[in-house]
């Protein structure tokens, strides 16, 4: 086998210009760092050996071409690349040794394939390639980056892809599945005809029994007819005695039913009149009611007069005791200033007068105090003094007039400051009361407002309330009415017998013990229109008052129901079990005014079966013309009613216009309405009486409005009281302010006049000290001689006395000019006009309170006599009552007797009823056993009679009972009944048994009838299980040339599928021998290469790689299981194994698989990146193991794996080139010891 030598490049990817890659040795690794160019040489091989551009990283072919990115004018547009790869052969082949395979990318973008130079085309391409063993498909000779973990986690059936790709057995799969549908289609034509061969001979066997069996079907014929006709005639004998009896039972209950219902009519009477007394009675009662209600009225309108008469003296009376108070502390306060007065008065008489005596005393008490001719002396010297001093004398005196004047007019300054402060404390006290008193009555008023605000709002809310009662109230009362009216129009209560009203409340009592009840059909369902009423009650007939139920289980319960009520009897539909006829579409495309009978009906989704039921495919419409010419001259057997109540059923029959019972249950929906009158008046009644009477709203809105008026009438008092406080706060306010501008006036007099009389003190004291100074001169000899050292202290010795006298007189003209002021202050603020101002306020209140209390009389006396009227009102209220008591109590009494009564009315009705129900149900009985005798074509013997012979009195009561017999079984479309019989025609009984005309009790007829069925039903049996054929010996014939025909198409059929079966098993054989081939050399040499992958010194044997097959027959349509247990692991699935390991066992998997199908090089790319260090060495000495015979390229990046290699491809990026460049260094050149190695060759 040979080896790749070298490749060369031009313009790929990033390799520009040309470059030679090799020569390549046995085990060459490629290194270089990330993004240098390793991959592109991947991608350059792959691209060489015919591998698509979709798995080189490239969308399409230019893209492999070179171009340098960092000049933008380089044009890669225009430039071709091609890889060219020679191929080496070993020395038993082509004397030239070399192939070259080269693969062009074009300047146009496509590929061109070359082999030794001449173009060919990728068929020829891949054959040359597979020659030298490199499988294009299979890929035997390449694993790319990230394809090793791929292999280890592959599915069973996608290794089972995998090796029928490398075992070539796929190129088989279209023709193997060709022959195998070929060999399919074969057999099962043979089948068929078996099949039909089959079948007719069944046939044949069948065609001989046939005529055997028409000869006894004819004898049993004439044996069942017979028998019929017997049993007919058994059961309308015992029917027709059992009318006889019957009918003579309801004539004697007729009799009795007329002697009860007249004294019913007595009694029914003398009950009307007893109830027109008690309606008198109760009109009587009603209008004194009403007239007790007027003059309730009248009082209650008294009550808001009386209240506003009351709150106004209660406010008067206050406003006097306020008045009275304040009278009585002016009065005090006028008295106590005029005591004050007179004692100011005596008190400044009493200074004056003091004043007086002791000017006289100091004048005695100077001329007392020395010896004569001392004072003598002292007064010669005194004049001496004056004469030469006189002026000085006059200027003191008139210095101390003035001081003292000053002194005066300072002291009454002094006394007027404080009585103006007393007068402004006084002043400010009354305004922090009156202010008090204003903060406290807006407080009551703001409190007063809102308390009117939220009566003003609860008045408005109640208004609004009372108007939308009294809406309602309205409304519910006209709902009452109306209800009352029209059940009163249509007599709902009268027309309502006993029977009813019992069924109806077990009704009722049913539906809440049962869930599954709906309800009537009639309740359940109405007519869209008025007009179909009638209609739609004759198409429903008995089914109008079905009872509709969920299941046919409830419909049970509610039977045994009823059976324990003995109410009667219903009819029930069970919607889960009901199974209605389709609907005939074409039916509503008849024209006219023609209606299905269910489209003329609106009802709830739900009951659509139990309608659908009823009404089938009846038809409705409007004339009897029309449904005539849709029964007969349409030719379609269709049931039509028209609007008056005709019926023509589907055997063309007419019954007309519509019967009491018919409109009975037309009214049904009456009915109905009227239930739902009678429950809307009840609820009605009921929110009424919740709602209470309008008399409770208007005393509720009086009382609000009396309250309110009470409010506005507090606000209006404290409204006066607050103007007078703030008038009171204004006067005060008045007084402080001109209190305080007097004193602020008062205050720079004060110290002027204080400053004054300093200044004529000082100018006394200067005079004085002038003036001694000269009378110590004049005195120095009388000084002497009286042992003093001047005038003064001789003075101040005898003279002392009079000078404290003059100081006490000082002080008492001071408190005589204090005195004065008060007194003329106090005469000033004496008056009497505030005091006859409030008197003749309090005056005119008085009579204001007169006046009140006058009206107050008045309106009591008119209340005394309003309830006085009330009082006698309610007392012919009371008689009237009783009156009314006693007629009720003897209605009841004859309400007994009439209920009585009315209960053997009731009672014989109910039997009578019972006769002609039972009448009807035997005429009925005649009658459906006449026509399903006619149906079934049984034979009856009749009399020979005229028509006035025939019996016409059968019932003589009423004849609907026959009418609702006849009528009775239209609604299904198989019911006998809609064959036209007559049903009072008189039978032949005269070949009747004497033993079957005497079985006349219940149990022998039902016993006999059973004996007669059975008979007739063992010989239908018998009839059933025969089905002759009288044309059998000519089907004979028939059905042997047909047998000759299909053994003849048989044989050929076995012939094309042996051919078939031989054709597949060959193309089966030869892919089930690929197949196996591959998979049992993959299979045993696995766990070898695993081994030698996996062992080591100390697991010498090495870890265990199997393959299974899932499927051993037809291998390829199963999976492979790949199975590796690494040394000392237990046995696990792939997908639980490390990275590491599964990289090593698919590492085994392609080197087995490259060993079945080798070829003469194998390229691996970084499949060690999943692997450690151990790994990767044993994993490189096998690699290095294998070289001799396997060439092998590797891409690595661990020295690891590349330091074992026999040569080395180094890549590396050339900046400048703007490219990437290669090394190639030979290490079998080189020992492995060398420390340092060349420098590499380019």
């Amino acid at each position: 086998m040979g080896r790749l030598d070298r490749l060369e490049l031009e313009n790929f990817k990033s390799y520009g210009g040309h470059v030679i890659v090799g020569p390549f040795k046995g085990f060459t690794a490629v290194v270089g760092t990330n993004g240098s160019g390793k991959s592109n040489l991947m991608d350059a091989i792959s691209f060489v050996l015919g591998v698509r551009t979709a798995q080189l990283r490239g969308n399409q072919l230019r893209d492999l071409v070179y171009r340098n990115q960092e000049d933008e004018n380089d044009d890669a547009s225009r430039r071709r690349a091609y890889v060219k790869l020679v191929y080496q052969q070993s020395d038993g082949d082509d004397p030239n040794g070399e192939i070259e395979f080269m693969r062009t990318v074009t300047v146009a973008g496509s590929s061109e394939y070359r082999v030794k130079g001449r173009v060919v085309s990728l068929e020829r391409y891949n054959a040359e390639l597979a020659k030298i063993g490199v499988l294009v498909k299979a890929r035997n000779f390449l694993v790319f980056q990230n394809e090793v973990e791929n292999i280890a986690s592959k599915s069973p059936r996608e290794l089972s892809v995998m090796f029928e790709e490398v075992s070539e057995s796929a190129e088989l799969r279209a023709s193997y599945e060709d022959a195998l549908a070929e060999k399919d289609s074969a057999e099962e034509q043979v089948t068929e005809f078996w099949r039909k061969r089959k079948g007719m001979v069944a046939e044949k066997r069948q065609c001989r029994e046939q005529k055997e069996e028409a000869e006894r079907f004819r004898r049993l014929q004439g044996d069942i007819a017979d028998v019929k006709t017997e049993s007919a005639l058994y059961e309308l004998f015992h029917v027709d005695e059992d009318l006889k009896l019957v009918n003579v039972d309801a004539n004697i209950i007729k009799d009795e039913l007329d002697v009860h219902e007249r004294q019913f009519a007595k009694k029914e009477s003398a009950l009307k009149a007893e109830k027109r007394l008690v309606v008198e009675l109760e009109k009587e009662r009603v209008k004194l009611e009403r007239r007790n209600r007027r003059i309730a009225d009248e009082i209650e309108k008294l009550r808001p007069l009386e209240v506003k008469y009351e709150t106004e003296k209660s406010g008067i009376t206050r406003r006097i005791k306020g008045d009275e108070r304040s009278l009585a502390k002016l009065k005090a306060k006028f008295e106590e200033g005029s005591d004050e007065l007179r004692s100011i008065e005596a008190e400044l008489k009493k200074c004056i007068g003091e004043i007086e005596t002791l000017q006289n005393d100091i004048e005695e008490a100077e001329e007392a105090s020395v010896s004569p001719e001392s004072m003598a002396e002292y007064r010669s010297l005194k004049d001496v003094v004056a004469t030469r001093t006189s002026v000085l004398q006059q200027e003191l005196e008139v210095a101390k007039q003035n001081a003292n004047a000053s002194a005066k007019q300072k002291t009454a300054l002094q006394a007027r400051e404080r009585d103006l402060e007393e007068r402004q404390e006084a002043a400010g006290n009354s305004l922090s009361v009156y202010r008090k008193r204003v903060d406290e009555l807006g407080q009551q008023i703001r409190v007063t407002r809102l308390e009117i605000a939220n009566a003003t709002q609860e008045q408005s809310q109640m208004s609004d309330v009372s108007k939308e009662r009294d809406s309602v109230r309205m409304a519910l009362e006209k709902t009452i009415n109306d209800a009352i009216q029209a059940l009163r129009d249509a007599k709902a209560d009268m027309n309502e017998s006993g029977r009813e009203r019992a069924f109806n409340a077990a009704f009722e009592n049913m539906r809440r013990l049962f869930p599954g009840v709906h309800g009537r059909l009639s309740d359940l369902c109405k007519p869209t229109q008025t007009r179909y009423r009638e209609a739609v009650a004759v198409v429903f007939g008995k089914l109008m008052d079905a009872i509709v139920v969920d299941n046919e289980r409830t419909g049970t319960e509610c039977i045994r129901f009823l059976k324990d009520q003995r109410v009667g009897m219903a009819t029930f539909i069970p919607l889960e079990n009901v199974r209605p006829r389709a609907i005939d579409e074409s039916l509503r495309r008849l024209g006219g005014t023609a209606r299905l009978a269910i489209d003329v009906v609106n009802y709830d989704e739900y009951i659509h079966k139990a309608v659908l039921y009823s009404a089938q495919n009846a038809v409705v419409c409007d004339t009897l013309d029309e449904a005539r010419h849709l029964r007969y001259g349409g030719g379609r057997k269709i049931k039509i009613c028209s609007l008056d109540g005709t019926l023509i059923n589907k055997a063309g029959f007419m019954t007309g216009g519509i019967g009491q019972a018919e409109m009975g249950r037309a009214r049904k929906w009456d009915r109905a309405e009227i239930e739902t009158l009678k429950r809307k008046r009840h609820v009605a009644e009921q929110e009424l009486q919740a709602m209470g009477a309008a008399e409770s709203d208007r005393r509720t809105a009086a009382s609000m409005a009396e309250h309110m008026g009470e409010l506005q009438r507090k606000l209006s008092t404290l409204e006066l009281d607050i103007r007078g406080a703030t008038s009171s706060v204004q006067t005060a306010e008045k007084d402080v302010e001109h209190t305080t501008n007097e004193i602020e006036y008062l205050r720079p007099q004060l110290q002027t006049a204080t400053q004054a009389h300093t200044n004529l003190t000082r100018s006394v004291e200067s005079i004085e000290k002038r003036l001694h100074g000269l009378e110590n001169d004049l005195f120095g000899d009388f000084a002497a001689r009286h042992g003093i050292e001047n005038v003064q202290q001789f003075e101040e010795q005898f003279v002392r006395k009079s000078e404290k006298m003059r100081a006490r007189k000082l002080e008492l003209e001071t408190k005589e000019a204090s005195l004065q002021s008060k007194f003329n202050y106090h005469r000033t603020q004496q008056s009497r006009t505030s005091i006859t101002r409030l008197e003749k306020r309090v005056e005119a209140q008085a009579s204001r309170k007169r006046t009140v209390e006058e009206s107050l009389e008045s309106l009591g006396t008119k209340r005394a006599e309003l309830e006085s009227r009330a009082e006698s009102v309610e007392g012919e209220i009371s008689r009237i009552s009783t009156e009314k008591q006693n007629a009720v109590d003897a209605i009841t009494e004859k309400r007994h007797d009439y209920r009585k009564e009315n209960e053997g009315v009731s009672e014989k009705k109910k039997q009578l009823a019972e006769k002609r129900a039972k009448i009807e149900q035997l005429m009925g009985q005649r009658k459906r056993l006449l026509t399903t005798a006619k149906v079934n074509q049984v034979a009856i013997p009749l009399l020979e009679q005229d028509d006035s012979e025939r019996q016409e009195d059968i019932l003589d009561t009423e004849g609907d009972a026959v009418m609702a017999a006849t009528d009775a079984g239209d609604a299904g479309e198989s019911d006998p009944t809609s064959v036209a019989v007559d049903v009072n025609v008189e039978v032949d009984y005269s070949s009747l048994s004497r033993r079957l005309r005497a079985a006349g009790t219940a149990n022998k007829q039902r016993e006999m009838l059973s004996s007669l069925s059975e008979k007739v039903r063992t010989m239908e049996q018998q009839l059933d299980g025969l089905t002759p054929n009288l044309r059998a010996s000519e089907h004979m014939s028939d059905v042997q040339i047909k047998l000759a025909e299909i053994d003849r198409e048989t044989e050929n059929a076995r012939e094309r599928a042996r051919k078939a079966v031989s054709s597949f098993e060959d193309i089966k054989q030869s892919r089930h021998d690929r197949f196996s081939a591959c998979f049992s050399h993959v299979a045993e040499k696995i766990n070898e290469v695993y081994k030698q992958l996996t062992k080591s010194d100390t697991y010498p044997m090495g870890g265990t790689a199997y393959l299974s097959l899932e499927q051993q027959d037809e291998p390829y349509l199963g999976g492979i299981k790949f199975n590796a247990m690494p040394p000392t692991k237990r046995f696990r699935d792939m997908d639980q194994l490390s990275g590491g390991e599964r990289t090593v066992a698919a590492l085994a998997l392609l080197f087995a698989i490259h060993d079945f199908r080798p070829s003469p090089f194998f390229v691996l790319d970084e499949v060690d990146a999943a692997l450690d260090s151990l790994n990767v060495g044993k994993v490189s000495t096998y690699v290095k193991s294998r070289a001799p015979d396997l060439q092998t390229i590797v891409i690595s990046l661990k020295d690891s794996f590349y330091e074992r290699a026999d040569a080395l491809i180094g890549i590396y990026r050339d900046v400048s080139a703007k490219g990437s460049r290669l090394l190639t260094l030979d290490l079998t050149a080189y020992d492995e010891q060398t420390k340092s190695l060349p420098v590499a060759a380019v």
